[in-house]
């Protein structure tokens, strides 16, 4: 009888073990499965990760680029209106030369007949101061040479 009850109870713990031992083999390589899903996982995130840092560097390289273009178009422009101004200033000057120029020539101008018009009387008055003397003509003429070679 000890065997009757022994063999059933040997197949029950036959079964329940193989029934633990296949649970466990199954855990085991759901477990496994799973951590190599985890290390994939791992190795995706890290791969994200430098692929994030390539991309946030690059954002940054571009920003930069474009902060350096500003300021040297800043830079373009302060020059720019700089030159503008020069120009303006450099053409108010030239138009108060020309108008300076304009004023001195009408004086010179005026200041020239004016020399005119007092050698003429001077000449007329020497003439006439000549003609009262009649030693003195050769000499008028030696003025008359002077005062034509300077018209």
């Amino acid at each position: 009888m000890f065997n009757l009850f022994r063999n059933p109870i040997r197949e029950l713990v036959k079964v329940a073990v193989e029934k633990i031992y296949t649970d466990t083999e199954n855990k085991y390589n759901e477990r496994l499965r799973l951590i190599d899903s985890l290390e994939g996982l791992r190795g995706e995130v890290e791969k994200l990760i430098i692929e994030k840092s390539r991309r946030e560097e690059e954002y940054n390289r571009r920003e930069r680029e474009i902060t350096h273009k500003l300021g040297l178009e800043r830079i373009r422009q302060e020059q720019d209106n700089e030159n503008y101004k020069k120009e303006i200033e450099l053409n108010i000057r030239e138009g108060n030369l020309s108008a300076s120029e304009k004023q001195f020539k009408s004086q010179m101008e005026f200041q020239r007949k004016q020399l005119e018009e007092q050698i003429k009387g001077l000449q007329a008055l020497v003439e006439k101061v000549f003609e009262k003397i009649p030693d003195v003509k050769h000499e008028t003429r030696i003025v008359k040479r002077i005062t034509e070679g300077s018209e």
